[in-house]
């Protein structure tokens, strides 16, 4: 898939299980939004983003979700749409990532897998798959070797997660969709190389491009089965949530 088809399919991909779920944010993300109803004005909005609340959750996303609600979107509506881009864009970072170690096809299905991770819901309206996204931008900085702009990029996620009477505070709900896209992207490298190596070595009866597709396939199915039973329980879970 060519980089002219694969941002957009990447970007609009996690919208399929916000279709699914609706509007409805967790609790988390309705408190870091609250601030947003006593701001009348934009320089009350950037007084009141600093109300108490972790940075990465309660600054950039909430001024950007008051500047579309402004423009008459509903707050919860715009909270939703931002944080699931943000998802979106992670995939497209982890494919940039593939591509550039020559890794097309695996990157694109690990990219593609992710677009289901039942994080985007559990998590909506927040800034989680935004950090996650910053993460895998510094890990493409890093590997084209633009030092200036990885350590840039390195400071700044650092500091998120910095207060000056605390020091530094890491959220535990932020490890999990970070650690599962490294999982996923190395998960489809190994599934790549089994299938070059078994066919390199004639091993197997197949060439590299059936291959290749046979191991993906396999490891789609199974992550996607996973990925699906849990979606499948935080779907069912939505009336009572939303009670």
């Amino acid at each position: 898939m060519t980089k002219k088809w694969g941002i957009p399919f990447l970007l609009l991909l996690p919208f399929i299980p916000l279709l699914l779920w609706g509007f409805h944010l967790p609790d988390g993300a309705y408190a870091s939004l609250r601030f947003l109803g006593q701001a009348a004005a934009w320089p009350e909005l950037l007084v009141n983003s600093g109300s108490g609340y972790q940075a990465f959750s309660t600054s950039l996303v909430p001024i950007a979700v008051g500047l579309l609600a402004r423009l008459g979107l509903e707050p919860s509506a715009a909270a939703a749409l931002l944080s699931t881009l943000g998802w979106g864009t992670t995939a497209v970072l982890m494919w940039w990532l593939g591509r550039r170690i020559k890794q097309n096809r695996a990157a694109l299905v690990a990219a593609g897998l992710f677009c289901f991770n039942p994080w985007i819901i559990i998590t909506l309206g927040q800034a989680t798959g935004w950090i996650v996204a910053v993460v895998w931008l510094v890990a493409n900085f890093a590997l084209r070797k633009r030092v200036l702009i990885t350590v840039l990029g390195t400071l700044f996620l650092l500091s998120l997660f910095f207060r000056p009477s605390q020091g530094f505070t890491f959220r535990a709900g932020l490890a999990e969709p970070l650690l599962w896209s490294l999982l996923l992207f190395t998960a489809a490298l190994g599934a790549q190389w089994l299938a070059d190596y078994l066919t390199d070595n004639d091993l197997i009866g197949l060439d590299q491009k059936r291959a290749s597709t046979l191991f993906l396939g396999l490891l789609s199915l199974l992550i996607l089965f996973w990925q699906g039973s849990l979606l499948w329980q935080e779907l069912n879970s939505r009336p009572l949530l939303l009670w």
